[in-house]
């Protein structure tokens, strides 16, 4: 079992996995024993490095595609979409429709968060491209209330990223009341724009108030407005693109207290 997994995602090579399987080496599935010390199968482990070779090897053998531990939920399409690994989310969405992948995109982990929320905290553009295409919904809330958009805001993601979830049909027309509400705030009362200025992102935070509709003047609580934020992070270049900013306003706060 150990040779076989060390050929599978160590060297990654599926030939010298065939050879170890000719002399023997286990390839039972399910494979409580066949994991690492955190739990991650073979599957997961190839899914992780973008190696299609070896997945499509493990789903040869019979590695169960939904499997994941109990503690996180997190199949290997989870980590291959937290890992950003594109070919690899790409190849599982084009596995044949007994697997139900892209039924199942929307499947969430035991914090209540999607494959989306892990591509856009992982900021890979090309994995929340394929994961929209196919029907990823970015309107979806975890546990904790955040849905794709707040994670892409408090990871501090492109502005790419969270353009690309911004042309979502159920994050549009601006403001989004039903998918985004204004009040949506992390557990320090700290809103999406909040976020995009502590984080130094102008073209986000001018999203956030054009497209999102936040709130220019909410407070957090510590009682600082976005402006705030920008000022105690420290994004010079943030502060002056907001105060430059006409058509956002904020420059007309900038004796506001906190």
């Amino acid at each position: 079992t150990l040779t076989l997994a060390l050929a599978l995602t160590l060297t990654l090579t599926p030939p010298a996995a065939r050879l170890l399987c000719s002399h023997g080496a286990r390839t039972e599935f399910p494979f409580e024993d066949q994991h690492d010390s955190q739990w991650k199968s073979m599957l997961t482990l190839a899914a992780e490095m973008d190696d299609v070779q070896s997945l499509s090897y493990c789903l040869h053998l019979g590695a169960p595609v939904h499997w994941a531990p109990h503690w996180s939920g997190k199949t290997a399409f989870f980590c291959a979409a937290a890992a950003g690994s594109s070919k690899c989310v790409d190849a599982m969405l084009r596995m044949a429709p007994e697997y139900k992948m892209v039924e199942r995109i929307n499947d969430r982990d035991a914090q209540g968060r999607t494959p989306l929320h892990h591509a856009v905290e992982s900021n890979c553009a090309a994995t929340v491209d394929l994961l929209l295409r196919n029907g990823a919904d970015p309107s979806i809330c975890d546990h904790k209330g955040y849905n794709a958009v707040f994670t892409a805001a408090m990871s501090g993601s492109g502005s790419r990223v969270l353009a690309m979830l911004a042309k979502h049909p159920s994050l549009s027309p601006s403001p989004v009341v039903t998918s985004l509400p204004r009040e949506t705030r992390d557990e320090n009362g700290r809103t999406l724009l909040h976020w995009a200025c502590m984080k130094g992102n102008a073209k986000d935070a001018r999203m956030a108030v054009t497209h999102f509709g936040c709130d220019l003047q909410a407070l957090d609580g510590d009682g600082m407005n976005a402006f705030h934020c920008a000022v105690v992070a420290n994004r010079l270049e943030t502060v002056c693109a907001l105060y430059d900013d006409a058509d956002l306003g904020l420059g007309a706060g900038i004796n506001a207290r906190d």
